[in-house]
This record gives C-alpha cells, structure tokens and sequence, in this order.
C-alpha cells in the first residue's frame, strides 16, 4: 500500500508540477502514511554535500564545510557575519554569528551527521512556507571561494600556480591559524615564537614520525609525576608541559594524561636530546627536557639546525633552518629544496635569484616548492598512501607564510622604485609606457612581460601581436602564437615584487 500511494504522489506531483525551488522528490524513508515529505531536489543535493564534510563546527571545519553551511544558512533568510550579513568567508568563531544562526534554525549550534534530516525538515520548512529558494546556493559558495582565491594573490600566494591537490590545502587550511605575534623586527625572535606555535608541547602520537623514538619512563602531565626507574618525582617548573591528552591511552570519555611514549616536547625529539651531557636517560636529562623553556628551545634551535650557509637574507636562512628541522638532512631536506630552487631560477646561488626576481618573488616561489616537497611525502607505514601529517604540514607552511610575508616581505613588495621586479621597473622607465602603468598600479593580473622594446600584447584583449618564445612564472619556456591570449601564467600581480 506504501509503495503504491508513493507513486502515485510522485505521479501527482508531476501532473501539477510542484516546482518549489527544483524538482520534487518523495524521500523514501518518509512514513507516507502520517506524512508527506517532497524534498526540493536542490535541498536533497545540498544535504547529500554536507553528509561527505561533518560534523561541521566552530572547532572542527574548513573552507569548504563552512562555506556550504553559511551558504545554505543565508538562503534561509539568516547572517553569517556581524558586518554584512549574507558575506561567506568559510570561517565559524565560537559564539559568531554563523554558530547563533544556525542555532536559531536547528537549535544546535555545530552539525553532526545525525543533525542533517533536522536541517533537511527546517530548509524544507522555509521552501514551503516562506518560498525561499536553495537554487544558487553552491554558486554562493563559489563566489566564495573566488573572493578567498583573491585575498590569497594579495599575500602573494596565487593558487593557479599550484598543484589543484596544494591550492585546495591552502584553501581548506589557511583559516586555522594560531593567531602568531609576528613583530617583524628581531626575526630569531619571531621564528621561535612560530616554532612554539607550530610544534605545540608534548606529543606520544603514533602518526609521528618519532614515534618509535619515544622517552621509556611515564610522565603525568595532569599531576606532573615522573616514574622512573620504579620511583615517582613530583617535577616542579614554569616551563614544564601543559596538561595534555595522551593519543595512546584513555578515551574520549575517560582520556589519560600519563604516557610512557612521550617522544616530543615542543618539537624537541626525546631520541636528539637524550644525550646531553653525555647523560643519556639520566633523570637530570630527562627533568631539563620535560622542563625545555623558549630561551632553551632558541639555544637549541641555533646549534642544532640554523646554518647561514643559504643566503645573505637572514629570513631566507632560518626558512631553511625551518625545512631542516621538519625533514633533516634528507631528500626532502634544506640541501634538496637550494637545488630545485637553484634549477628553478637557472642560478648558481641563492643571491645570484633573489637578485633577478626580487625577494618577494623568490620568497613566494621558495614557500610554494616547500610546499611541493611535502605533498610529495609519503606515509612511511602505507607507501602508496600520502603521509596523515601532510594537513598540520601545510597548515604550518601556510600560516608561516602570511606572518613572515605581511611583517618582512610586504614592506619591501610596497617600495616600487626601487624593488620591483626586473619587467616592472622596465615599464615604469619606459615614458611612453602611462597606460601600462595605471594597468599596473590597477589591475593585479595585467600581463606587463615585455619583448625588447614593444609592448607584444594588445592592451585592450590581452592578444599577442606578434609569435614569441617566453618563460612562464616556472621558468618554462612557451611558445606564443600571434593572436593568442596572453596565458594566467604570464602574468604578475603587482603585489608579488
């Protein structure tokens, strides 16, 4: 009887063509006897979305989840944002005006699996009865994306250079930062301080890569005890570890602070540290490892890791510095990334590129093949598999990015005259060259690549005037026909130099 009275309502609902925002359809878990539930086809694809990124929350989300979920909460007649109201920037703060509104719709303020047939029935609700329509929906958060795509070029990062797997990591990423005080003057100073941020305190992590490396004694970091060899110490010190979660013991309902596998303080491994003072696992060592203060963990960043072997740029050095201590001396170590980066600008050193392009070029290039190398890196334990650390890595790249470019890369972008970019400065020496410079100054994706001393593009469609052979951002060589547009690639933002 069910299925037949299903039918036939479908039938019904062709004959008098219910189109409420899209095509209806009956949703097949509805119990037809007490109640009829045509579900606009738009809504069934939108939760059909959610369903693959929940639980969405003001803790747990990226770009993408957040967007969707503001999007959907503006077409049904919500805010999303304490300035304007219908403005999707992909981002939930605790308290924030998406997590009000969606509590005002669902009465819940985060989204869980189990929460999408409660937003299903509220949407279908609005569609009904208040005629609001879910058809534009994904293209809101197209646009989205696009305005995110846009702040991105004005740091310097421009995703369409990228492998589409990376661009959706800085997209997905970068929101989640960890508010870093950057002061852009003592710059041992500020890389300590981002190495804090970005390797955090104690770590027994089996995804770690130290994880078999691990300090054999168990150490509570809720009571601060220490049992080692058989006896307990109570450890006292302002630097010791904040109370943490072990990721090999307990549980979510009765999680563990005490771990024998504790292998990572700080981003110090226990296996490096251990032999200080020719003491190793001595109780001493182990009492000024857990104890590892930032005046320490600078020491030990300098001695161990820092080399001004690179460059005569002191940034450029510790980003190294950085690169050694995440992979070492390997294939994808500081000595490995100088040789992609020297192939890359054809140069047989650091200076000799940073000279050619200009260091804000060259440093976002430098960040972007950083990037690359972890992208390339595989799960030790899964060869076919990438490694699970691959977002933290990112997120951290990201985040070092937009610090160290806005506080010691953007000052320099902004000095025109005399740090631009070899093609620019040829421009603006060019007298005959005004309208190139207001596209310039106006326009961020203009092309301005000059062949000897004709401008080779049509200024108002961007078409080649002539066959040529250029170097693309990558160096690569291409192969311009006359009457071709003029490629992205080509192209360059004026707050790249």
């Amino acid at each position: 009887m069910k299925k037949q009275l299903r039918e036939e309502l479908k039938r019904f609902n062709q004959i008098i063509n219910y189109s409420l925002g899209g095509e209806r359809v009956i949703k097949e878990d509805t119990d037809i006897e007490t109640e009829v539930s045509f579900v606009p086809a738009e809504i069934d694809s939108l939760i059909e979305d959610l369903s693959e990124v929940t639980p969405i929350s003001a803790s747990e989300h990226n770009f993408d989840s957040a967007a969707l979920l503001q999007a959907i909460l503006v077409d049904s007649g919500y805010c999303v944002h304490p300035r304007t109201c219908d403005y999707i920037d992909g981002d939930i703060t605790k308290g924030g005006t998406t997590e009000t509104s969606l509590k005002d719709f669902i009465k819940k303020t985060s989204l869980k699996n189990e929460d999408l047939e409660i937003l299903e029935n509220e949407m279908v609700k609005k569609a009904v009865e208040e005629g609001k329509s879910y058809v534009g929906t994904k293209e809101r958060v197209k646009e989205a994306k696009k305005r995110k795509d846009k702040k991105f070029r004005k740091m310097g990062i421009h995703l369409e250079y990228l492998t589409p797997e990376m661009a959706e990591y800085f997209r997905k990423w970068y929101g989640h930062n960890k508010a870093l005080t950057v002061g852009g003057v003592d710059v041992e100073k500020d890389m300590v301080n981002y190495i804090v941020k970005k390797e955090g305190g104690m770590s027994d992590a089996k995804t770690d890569r130290a994880h078999n490396k691990n300090m054999p004694y168990e150490y509570d970091t809720e009571n601060k005890i220490l049992t080692y060899k058989g006896k307990k110490y109570k450890l006292s010190g302002e630097d010791l570890p904040e109370k943490t979660k072990s990721k090999r013991y307990g549980s979510k309902k009765n999680p563990s602070y005490s771990s024998d596998f504790w292998h990572t303080n700080r981003g110090v491994m226990w296996d490096y540290f251990k032999d200080k003072g020719g003491k190793p696992d001595s109780l001493d060592t182990i009492k000024d490892w857990l104890n590892f203060s930032e005046e320490d963990l600078y020491d030990y960043y300098m001695d161990n890791y820092y080399r001004d072997k690179y460059s005569e740029n002191d940034l450029i050095n510790h980003f190294f510095a950085l690169v050694r201590w995440g992979s070492g001396n390997k294939s994808t170590g500081p000595d490995a990334l100088e040789k992609k980066l020297l192939k890359k600008f054809d140069t047989n050193s650091i200076d000799e590129a940073i000279d050619e392009v200009g260091l804000p070029v060259f440093f976002d290039i430098m960040v972007k093949e950083r990037g690359k190398q972890f992208l390339s890196i595989m799960d030790p334990d899964n060869p076919s598999q990438p490694s699970p650390n691959r977002g933290g890595w990112m997120n951290s790249l990201i985040n070092f990015h937009y610090y160290f470019y806005e506080k010691y890369i953007k000052p320099i972008a902004d000095q025109v005259d005399d740090e631009t970019s070899e093609e620019i400065v040829n421009v603006i020496n060019n007298t005959d060259a005004e309208q190139e410079i207001e596209l310039v100054q106006d326009l961020p994706e203009v092309p301005i690549v000059r062949k000897d001393n004709e401008t080779w593009f049509d200024l108002e469609n961007f078409e080649s005037k002539q066959d040529t052979i250029l170097k693309n951002y990558w160096g690569n060589k291409i192969n311009i026909k006359k009457g071709d547009f003029v490629p992205p690639n080509l192209r360059r933002d004026d707050d790249d130099f």
